[in-house]
């Protein structure tokens, strides 16, 4: 029977060889199984027993009810949660750079932290008889929060850093020498700020009251002034000056950065030790006649989700 137009049925339909619609909507007769290739609008209850599974990238367990995706899921409303909720948030890797250079974002990055300090100031000299010089003071600090939707608006694909290096050392009666900021870029040299990370300065020498070095501050990109964090650097101990009538028993201490401690300043046993990470270095003593402890480098960590 062949009909051109519709069929009206007020009782049971049975169709035991299947149902075909133009090949875009069929039922199976041996196993009952529909399938179509466009949307199934349904208005009353759906009871799918045998689970869901969206081309295996969302899938619905039927014996657990578990759901699993691989996407985003976006919820308008409230979200009601009776029991534990796991959240995969573990990086995928975490990368220290102590040099200038480029580092690229993987592809499928889902958001990044960049956390920069600036290089530390050197301890100053220690001045003439019983004088020790002031520690270097702390490279600043900054941490950087970027989403995966921020990676897509901005067309992120790589992160520039500029590493600052410490203060040089000094010997005798001079005050030491303040560290170079970092800061890092969008994707070249040239590229927009994303933030800077000052450096720490000089420790005082110590015939001119040998005072500490100043912690370094930080700067964020405009784009990012909502997604960070700051710690200034410490400022450095101060030294001694014999003009001062202080006790002359060693030289200040560096401040440290918040990826690295500041340098020992040098007394009667020790020569200073210069600063780690952004570290201030220690102040030198007259009585050694040690040179004062270096800054320690700027440095950029990067944690990729």
């Amino acid at each position: 029977m062949v009909l051109g137009s519709t069929l009206d049925l007020t009782g049971l339909a049975s169709l035991d060889g299947g149902i075909n619609v133009d090949d875009l909507f069929t039922v199976s007769s041996a196993t009952g199984a529909i399938t179509g290739s466009s949307t199934l609008d349904v208005t009353g209850l759906s009871s799918l027993d045998g689970g869901i599974d969206v081309n295996a990238k969302c899938t619905i367990a039927s014996a657990t009810g578990d759901i699993a995706t691989d996407g985003d899921l976006s919820v308008a409303g409230d979200l009601h949660v009776s029991g534990v909720v796991s959240v995969n948030t573990f990086p995928t890797s975490i990368a220290r750079y102590t040099t200038t250079g480029t580092v690229n974002i993987p592809a499928g990055c889902n958001g990044l932290i960049i956390e920069i300090v600036g290089g530390g100031g050197s301890g100053g000299g220690y001045g003439t008889a019983s004088d020790s010089g002031g520690g270097g003071g702390g490279g600043g600090y900054i941490e950087i929060y970027i989403t995966k939707n921020m990676i897509s608006a901005l067309s992120l694909s790589s992160i520039y850093f500029v590493c600052g290096t410490g203060g040089a050392s000094v010997l005798g009666d001079y005050s030491g020498n303040d560290g170079v900021a970092s800061g890092c870029y969008e994707n070249t040299s040239g590229g927009t700020l994303i933030a800077y990370a000052n450096p720490g300065s000089a420790g005082g020498r110590g015939n001119n009251y040998s005072g500490g070095g100043y912690g370094g501050s930080l700067i964020p990109g405009t784009a990012y002034e909502d997604m960070y964090k700051e710690i200034r650097g410490e400022f450095g101990d101060a030294g001694y000056d014999a003009g001062t009538r202080l006790a002359h028993t060693r030289g200040g201490k560096g401040g440290s950065s918040h990826l690295g401690r500041g340098g020992r300043g040098g007394y009667q046993l020790a020569d200073a030790t210069p600063g780690i990470v952004g570290g201030g270095g220690g102040g030198a003593y007259y009585n050694r006649g040690d040179t004062s402890g270096a800054g320690g480098s700027g440095m950029m960590q990067i944690t990729f989700y």
